[in-house]
Order: structure tokens, then C-alpha cells, then sequence
């Protein structure tokens, strides 16, 4: 049984994790999806193209016919789930590309070891900065690949949810008569 105090304490504990209160605060924070840009919107061709996938046809139909009927909205909700979760995974190889590509740190220590070879500066000094540079660029990789896992699990939550709108849809309205 939960303590009173305990209850009185947890209470106080998720006043202070509600997230920003000053509109500022807000604003900044609604910004940070964007910042790193795994939530942005996939590639109007790769939405097409799982159109044309799962509606079965040649040639995608206008995005606007499509929102006027329940089968066109559910449609295009999956296309969209798709191309996100596809694009998600485009970005995420880029990504990774450019941040397994360490020259810019090397030339940087080379630069760094010239200057301070140049004005007598301790190779300790030198050797710390740079240690403290790589461990930089590592936790950067590792905090985009924590939000990568985080929107690709959302990314795939919002597929399988209209992957099943899509297939209820279908069962109702194509089930064969008996």
C-alpha cells in the first residue's frame, strides 16, 4: 500500500516534469522535432509510389480525390505510414555516413597540433582537447541514434495502425458475398 508521504512525494515529483510553462519555453521546445529533421515529411514521389502499391494501379490519383472518400483517406494515411518509415530509414543511413566520417576531427588535429607545436603549447593540452572533441562527436552520434530508435518505433506504430484501418476497410467493403 502506497504511504501517504509517498503519494504527497510522487505528486510533487511530476509537477516538476510537465514539461515548459512559459510560452518561450513551449515555442522552443515544439521546434526540437525539427531541429534534427526525422520528423519531417517524406518525398511527395515516394507517397506515389505506395499509392500506387496498395491502391493497385498505374497511376496515383490526385491527393485531394483521395481525402473525399473513406477508402482514399485510409489509403493514403498507410502511403504516407510507409513512405515516412521508408524515408526514416533513407536518413538514417545518410546520417550515419556522415558521422562515421571523421576527417573534419583529424584535420582539426592536425591544425591544433601545428598551433600549439607553433606556440609551445603541451602536448598533454593538446592530446585532452582532442579527447575531449572525439568523446563530443560519439555522444552526438549516440543521441541521434536514440532519437532515430525513438521516431522509427513512432514511425512504425502509425504504420501498423493504419495498415490495420486499411485491412478492417477492406474485409468490411470487399468481403465476398455468401
Amino acid at each position: 500500500m502506497t504511504s501517504a508521504r509517498q503519494i504527497t512525494a510522487n505528486r510533487a515529483n511530476a509537477q516538476k516534469s510537465t514539461g515548459p510553462r512559459t510560452q518561450t519555453g513551449k515555442t522552443r521546445a515544439a521546434g526540437n522535432a525539427r531541429r534534427h529533421g526525422l520528423t519531417s515529411a517524406p518525398p511527395l514521389d515516394l507517397v506515389r509510389a505506395w499509392l500506387r502499391v496498395i491502391l493497385d494501379t498505374t497511376e496515383a490519383p490526385p491527393l485531394i480525390d483521395l481525402k473525399k472518400t473513406e477508402r482514399g483517406r485510409l489509403a493514403l494515411n498507410l502511403a504516407m505510414a510507409e513512405a515516412h518509415l521508408r524515408h526514416l530509414s533513407v536518413q538514417n543511413v545518410r546520417r550515419l555516413a556522415e558521422a562515421e566520417e571523421p576527417d573534419p576531427i583529424y584535420k582539426w588535429v592536425e591544425l591544433l597540433e601545428d598551433d600549439c607545436a607553433h606556440f609551445s603549447f603541451p602536448k598533454e593540452a593538446v592530446r585532452y582537447l582532442v579527447r575531449l572533441r572525439m568523446r563530443e562527436h560519439k555522444q552526438s552520434i549516440a543521441r541521434m541514434a536514440r532519437l532515430h530508435k525513438r521516431y522509427t518505433k513512432e514511425a512504425i506504430s502509425a504504420r501498423n495502425r493504419a495498415f490495420r484501418a486499411w485491412v478492417a476497410w477492406l474485409e468490411t467493403n470487399l468481403a465476398p458475398e455468401l
